[in-house]
């Protein structure tokens, strides 16, 4: 129990408000006392009584999607809200208030920054911040293609590729056992590789997709 003392003057002490936290830890009915106690007077008591409210839990932040070069914003998806009332979303920065009802939703259209998001459950509460959403500046396309491409040392077993770099981050090789390549490497499909992230996908019978300093761009 907390206590305070009022400081007081020929027995006379000073007509001061005197507030009381209520901070509830779950959804259900409070009740307590408030006990005024001094030297020589009857003990006062203040009956306090309150009722406990539900404030929804932060947003989950979910799968972040990143700009591309052919599109400029990025989105992410949230969860963990009420799951039997209408909710609202609010962005910030921004000020974006977005309403809905379930358990997640994606907010998308997000440009390059720095975001946190709040939810408001249908009693008008309030949850804490989630954690920060970063979305990534657009990269810039491409305008150069590596060229020049090279075929050196050849045995049995390997060979030596090179080639002249364009102005991108990385390079990505395809290669066809006997003619020439005739299938292309889908857009966002998973390839996985090798533990030295060189090779290899199959993107069909003898076609081989070969990985080097993969950027997704």
């Amino acid at each position: 129990m907390n206590a305070i003392t009022l400081p007081q003057s020929d027995g006379t002490v000073e007509n001061i408000p005197v507030y009381v936290r209520f901070c509830p830890t779950s959804l259900t009915n409070y009740s307590g006392n408030v006990l005024n106690v001094s030297v020589g007077a009857t003990i006062q008591s203040v009956a306090l009584t309150g009722t406990g409210v539900s404030t929804p839990n932060a947003p989950i932040i979910g799968q972040i999607t990143q700009p591309i070069c052919s599109v400029a914003t990025g989105s992410v998806v949230l969860s963990g809200f009420p799951p039997s009332e209408t909710w609202t979303i609010t962005m910030t920065p921004g000020g974006v208030i977005t309403s809905g009802t379930g358990t997640s939703i994606v907010i998308s259209e997000l440009a390059a920054g720095t975001y946190f998001f709040t939810v408001t459950n249908s009693s008008g509460y309030i949850s804490p911040a989630s954690a920060d959403v970063i979305i990534n500046p657009q990269p810039n396309p491409l305008t150069i293609q590596a060229s020049s491409i090279v075929f050196s040392s050849i045995s049995n077993n390997d060979m030596t590729v090179s080639w002249t770099r364009g102005d991108g981050n990385s390079v990505l090789v395809v290669a066809r056992a006997g003619s020439a390549v005739n299938t292309d490497p889908v857009n966002g499909t998973l390839y996985s590789a090798n533990a030295n992230l060189e090779v290899e996908a199959r993107l069909e019978q003898g076609t081989m997709l070969y990985i080097t300093e993969l950027d997704l761009r």
